[in-house]
């Protein structure tokens, strides 16, 4: 989803990532704290149902935190940079453009494409390898996105020619037409 808000008469592009995993391992961490309550109230403590309660409360709540934090991001491009907020208040993270170094797409051609915008180089490295480097932001790429970063930069986008990003523009542009 892309809005363009003026502020200041500065253009800013606001990104709202939602990804519904999330929700599932919240519905999943909700059942298990009712089955744990459940379980804890009539029987001993040590009953098998307590033992897959406490199993699954222990686990599935960190799950979840940690799986919002990543899948429910703002990403908010301006002419000062990137930056990435969950709900716009809480895990703030800035790069400014100067500091970017380097745009790579992982999984264009699987259909999950990921955008890094990365402090460091990110030459040759799996997805895997790239998130676990700090001083990157991480978005799901859109073609909307892509008009946003064009808006403030020229930089490389690596992973990605020419030639697709401009079939990707022209198919925007025709289903305009």
């Amino acid at each position: 989803m892309l809005q363009d808000v003026n502020m200041e008469n500065q253009p800013r592009f606001k990104f709202f990532m939602w990804f519904a995993g999330p929700i599932i391992l919240l519905v999943f961490a909700i059942g298990s704290t009712v089955i744990w309550f459940l379980s804890t109230a009539p029987d001993p403590i040590f009953s098998p149902m307590w033992i897959l309660g406490t199993v699954m409360f222990l686990s599935l709540w960190p799950c979840t935190v940690v799986n919002i934090v990543l899948c429910w991001p703002i990403i908010t491009l301006d002419e000062a940079g990137i930056s990435r907020s969950l709900f716009g208040v809480f895990f703030k993270k800035k790069i400014s453009w100067d500091e970017v170094s380097d745009i790579r797409i992982f999984g264009m051609l699987t259909g999950g494409a990921f955008l890094f915008f990365s402090k460091k180089s990110l030459d040759n490295m799996s997805i895997y390898d790239a998130r676990k480097q700090k001083g990157h932001i991480q978005v799901a790429f859109s073609v909307k996105l892509l008009k946003a970063i064009r808006y403030f930069t020229d930089m490389e986008i690596a992973n990605l020619s020419e030639e697709e990003e401009q079939k990707l523009l022209e198919k925007t542009k025709n289903k305009r037409s």
